[in-house]
């Protein structure tokens, strides 16, 4: 009932700035662009029917055509797009485009790819078809071909001929440069493409797909808070925030609260999708299938994000199922390494920490430049309690991507920091890392109180774990959360990762120590 009567407002809004728009013929494109900022936020809208001349209507049915693809309505947003692409008016290039962009998320991928290619060759200098033309030929397997077209792009920015006061632009350079890992340039322009033009919430959101990668000025909640100001319906936003928070403290009620209205506007979004990974954590087979029921006839592209939903499905419940999705997902596009990487994600959430290792090593071998997945086959490793190799697998990352703040971190951490200021000493079943200040007096009282509890479990589970179990105190706040996720922003006061165990050591506060590690 609530979201009805939302609905109803934002489309007596709506009606009220287009029947000015059109009625109006004098200032009719400042208030379509009223409209535009209008439907940007609130995504949700209905659009009317326009009775004003027909450059007028032909931009209303492509914002309608948005208003479709925003909250799932991709058959009719196919249709809306369709009929302006086959017109001969000034927006028909443009229709064109978006109708790509819809067929890609139906799985249309040969006929998306066929006439982007076409407008490619009829319209070289238009950096958007390039940039689309570019991702489709990555999906399909030609990943010289993408990039030998976001070159351009790139090629167009350093001979200056990129209006920077445009923020469409902007944002196709900063797409771009992100197709290109060329990752500071990408959230440069995101910035720059958000400042330029406020309700560019698209911007905004995008720009977080980076926030890993360098360094932002505020945290992505501060981000995407500023976006739902903007737009408090934003499905993209309400997604990624789920992330963000499913990444820092898994808080499964506010991940659910921003899937939900995620859901609400869209429901086949397909970074929403990822909350299929929490009824798949929990075992909830069920549920996991009937959330992604809402998309399953519509396959996304195989570089999307909604693309290996099934297949992590199939991972955890039947070998024989996953293999024959793998087999089919490379059928479809031989170069797409994000499957393994999708998949060693689920594994690295059951702690199969080996599993998710061999798995993103199949990622490099599908994609020498994978750097992400090196970075990950590093922090595996180090999860495992196997330094040297993890260590080793952080420098190739880095070497190749200069970008990701984990890694950077990560590295710093194992190279400076834990050389110089701590020290492993060892049990009978533990090895532990204490900062070398601390170590005289903590395992005095540790030592003893660990080999207890270790004895006592042993025997009420009739279960005795691989020794010895690594234990690392860490003195410092930020290096216990580099030392663990990577980022100095961690809120648990241990966290265990199987054979290794991280812990804030008691010079941290207040901390009830034996309650943490017994």
């Amino acid at each position: 009932m609530h979201r009805k009567l939302a609905l109803a407002r934002v489309a007596a809004a709506l009606v009220v700035a287009l029947t000015v728009a059109l009625i109006v013929a004098p200032v009719a494109h400042a208030d379509l662009t009223t409209g535009r900022d209008k439907l940007i936020a609130e995504t949700k809208a209905p659009w009317p029917s326009c009775p004003g001349g027909r450059a007028d209507r032909a931009e209303a049915r492509l914002l309608l055509a948005r208003a479709q693809l925003e909250t799932g309505d991709y058959p009719a947003a196919e249709s809306s797009a369709l009929a302006l692409a086959q017109a001969k008016d000034a927006v028909a290039p443009r229709a064109r485009l978006f109708l790509a962009q819809v067929r890609r998320v139906l799985g249309k991928q040969a006929e998306a790819s066929r006439d982007l290619e076409a407008l490619v060759k009829e319209r070289p200098d238009d950096r958007a078809a390039r940039l689309w033309a570019a991702l489709l030929r990555k999906e399909q397997g030609d990943r010289k071909g993408a990039e030998a077209l976001w070159q351009l792009t790139i090629d167009d920015f350093d001979a200056r001929k990129i209006d920077f006061d445009d923020p469409d632009e902007v944002y196709i350079l900063a797409e771009t440069a992100r197709h290109m890992a060329q990752f500071q340039l990408a959230n440069d322009s995101y910035r720059e493409a958000a400042k330029l033009r406020p309700q560019f919430t698209e911007a905004s959101v995008a720009g977080l797909s980076c926030s890993s990668r360098s360094t932002p000025p505020t945290s992505p909640e501060q981000t995407l808070e500023e976006v739902f100001k903007v737009n408090p319906n934003h499905a993209d936003g309400h997604a990624m925030m789920a992330a963000v928070i499913l990444e820092k403290s898994y808080d499964l009620s506010a991940v659910r609260h921003h899937l939900e209205a995620a859901f609400a506007v869209n429901p086949r979004q397909l970074r929403g999708l990822r909350c299929a990974s929490i009824e798949i954590d929990q075992n909830q087979w069920q549920r996991a299938r009937h959330r992604g029921a809402g998309g399953r006839d519509q396959p996304a592209p195989a570089g999307g994000p909604g693309f290996a939903r099934h297949h992590r499905l199939a991972a955890r419940r039947s070998r024989w199922r996953y293999e024959a999705d793998r087999k089919r997902v490379l059928q479809r596009n031989p170069t797409y390494a994000e499957f393994y990487r999708i998949v060693a994600r689920s594994a690295v959430r059951e702690h199969r920490y080996l599993a998710a290792v061999e798995l993103q090593k199949e990622a490099v071998k599908l994609d020498p430049t994978a750097y992400a997945a090196m970075a990950e086959i590093g922090m595996g490793y180090l999860r495992l309690g196997i330094e040297a190799e993890g260590v080793d697998w952080l420098k190739k990352a880095w070497a190749g991507d200069k970008y990701n703040v984990r890694t950077f971190n990560t590295k710093n951490l194992f190279r400076r920091t834990i050389p110089k200021d701590y020290t492993f000493q060892t049990t009978r079943s533990f090895k532990i890392r204490y900062q070398n200040d601390e170590r005289a007096v903590l395992s005095r009282y540790l030592e003893p109180t660990m080999e207890k509890a270790f004895s006592s479990m042993v025997a009420r589970y009739g279960f005795t774990p691989k020794t010895p179990v690594v234990l690392e105190l860490y003195a410092d706040r930020e290096d216990y959360a580099i030392r663990t996720v990577g980022l100095p922003d961690l809120g648990a006061l241990g966290v265990c990762l199987g054979q290794v165990i991280t812990a804030m050591s008691p010079a941290n506060g207040d901390i009830n120590q034996h309650g943490a590690l017994a």
